[in-house]
């Protein structure tokens, strides 16, 4: 009986050890001017000072800010500076958690 729980224990230990050795997903971070933007697929693009453009898909549960005030992808606008915060996922998509635009 003891040693069973022994095992168990390597075991959830083992197991705890893995998940810690994980690397998680980075969060990485552009700024720009929005290019183009397509508020029903949820995408924009967005152009960085050194004239690459980047095409984002925003999370389901990802947040659009504007002036530092929750908002939607409709109210962003073709010009607006942003900064997105993104995760590259497996297929090499580019996924927004967060757009922060300010708008004039």
């Amino acid at each position: 009986m003891i040693r069973s729980k022994l095992q168990a224990l390597a075991v959830i230990v083992l197991a705890l050890m893995l998940a810690i050795a994980m690397p998680a997903k980075a969060a990485e971070q552009t700024e720009g001017r929005i290019a183009a933007i397509t508020p029903d697929d949820f995408t924009l693009t967005v152009t960085d000072a050194v004239g690459g453009a980047h095409t984002f898909a925003l999370r389901v549960d990802g947040t659009v800010m504007i002036n530092d005030e929750p908002r939607t992808m409709w109210d962003l606008r073709v010009g607006d500076q942003v900064t997105v915060t993104y995760e590259v996922e497996k297929d090499g998509r580019l996924v927004a958690t967060l757009i922060g635009a300010t708008s004039y």
